[in-house]
């Protein structure tokens, strides 16, 4: 079958799958077309970025203008490796139904255990998203064409070739040992030095990063989205620094949805909640991520600006890195945040930035704002790594359970 010919009967097809030249010559056939009908410039002066974002427009346009034709049933059904430039290890799915159906799928592991499954849009113009496909490796997957009772109409099996990593990402775990008793069957990596790459509890490479970003690398968003750093856009902060100002809102196909400009620069930890994401910055001249910004991703709005050294007093701003924030974790009603050179846990309500309770050593906090919000018990102690319980029954494990109940994931593991 030609790439844009008519359609023609085959007795027995599986599958038409594009290769790169095909996906780049479907780009190009598009682009005249996509500018004029919306209205968009393809060349910009900020070069490679602005086109780099409607590049993935001109993709999402194309292959809807090859679900008009009607090419494709689930029978004979087009497969397109790494649709947006976003990862080798993702795929599409185009196909038409005559009723409006769901796309189950599932990938198997040599076993013929299912290591993934997800569901597409329920349509009839079938774009089903295909991620975290094993590296190097053919994979097994099982199609499924559900109706509103969740019972299956159809189904079929389909392989899939997601090339080989790069051998840069495959030197990062070479003679690496994978603990498995992580409750999580994937791991999200951000490196200093390299892209962002999921591995599996095999160490299997599941997803790569191909787009270019900083340190800071993806930042999951409670809507299954990521916001990942331009790195061609920048600003100068208060201490006279570079950093990324610009930010992507992008799927793990690839394909960006928004655009968000922040006024200050993004610190290294982060979390997000529904609609909202917060996050470290740094504002105060001479200090190191020592605020907290709540950001509504929906409205793309700053909805609270808070300082920490406002809330536990500025005892011990001695120096630029002086609290180390570790990790913030976020509850529909509280903030867990992690001081890891203070050796403490602090909880905030999420309304107003109030204290709610302190848990570290009592001398720490002495003369601060934070002496009365100490959580009071003598059987419990604090080291440089850990945080040590001793029984259920005591007062603190306790109090420390009703506190950590909406807690998505514990965060007293480490300090």
């Amino acid at each position: 079958m030609s790439l844009f010919g008519n359609k023609i009967d085959v007795k027995k097809p599986t599958k038409t799958t594009y290769s790169e030249d095909d996906i780049r010559n479907l780009e190009l056939t598009y682009q005249k077309e996509f500018s004029i009908e919306r209205g968009a410039c393809v060349h910009s002066p900020i070069r490679k970025q602005i086109p780099k974002v409607l590049r993935t427009q001109i993709r999402e346009y194309a292959f809807d203008k090859i679900l008009e034709k009607g090419l494709y049933s689930f029978k004979h059904l087009l497969v397109v490796p790494n649709p947006y430039g976003g990862s080798l290890q993702t795929a599409l799915l185009l196909f038409k139904t005559k009723e409006s159906l769901t796309c189950h799928y599932q990938i198997f592991d040599d076993d013929g255990h299912v290591i993934f499954e997800a569901n597409g849009a329920k349509t009839t113009d079938h774009k089903v998203p295909v991620i975290l496909l094993c590296s190097a490796k053919t994979n097994k997957l099982n199609l499924e064409l559900l109706n509103d009772a969740g019972e299956v109409v159809k189904r079929r099996p389909l392989t899939i070739y997601s090339r080989e990593a790069s051998d840069r990402m495959l030197d990062l775990f070479k003679g690496a040992v994978m603990d498995n008793s992580s409750i999580y069957r994937f791991l999200l990596i951000n490196g200093m030095t390299f892209n962002p790459v999921v591995i599996d509890n095999e160490l299997n490479i599941r997803y790569a990063l191909r787009l270019r970003t900083t340190k800071t690398g993806m930042i999951p968003l409670a809507n299954g989205h990521f916001l990942l750093p331009d790195q061609s856009s920048n600003t100068i902060s208060g201490n006279g620094s570079r950093y990324c100002c610009n930010f992507f809102e992008i799927d793990y196909l690839g394909r960006v949805y928004r655009a968000f400009m922040f006024k200050y620069p993004f610190g290294k930890v982060f979390n997000s909640f529904g609609d909202h994401l917060f996050f470290l910055t740094s504002k105060d001249k001479g200090y190191e991520n020592d605020w907290i910004i709540s950001f509504n991703t929906e409205t793309g709005e700053v909805e609270g600006e808070y300082s920490i050294a406002k809330l536990i007093g500025d005892k011990y701003r001695t120096c630029s890195n002086w609290i180390k924030i570790t990790c913030i974790e976020v509850a529909e009603d509280r903030i867990l945040i992690v001081l890891k050179n203070l050796h403490t846990i602090i909880s905030v309500s999420r309304e107003n930035f109030n204290i709610n309770w302190v848990f570290g050593n009592a001398e720490t906090w002495q003369g601060t704002p934070l002496e009365k919000y100490i959580l009071k018990n003598e059987n419990f102690k604090i080291n440089d790594n850990d945080l040590n319980f001793i029984p259920a029954e005591d007062e603190i494990e306790q109090r420390l359970a009703e506190n950590y109940k909406d807690i998505i994931r514990p965060v007293f593991a480490k300090v």
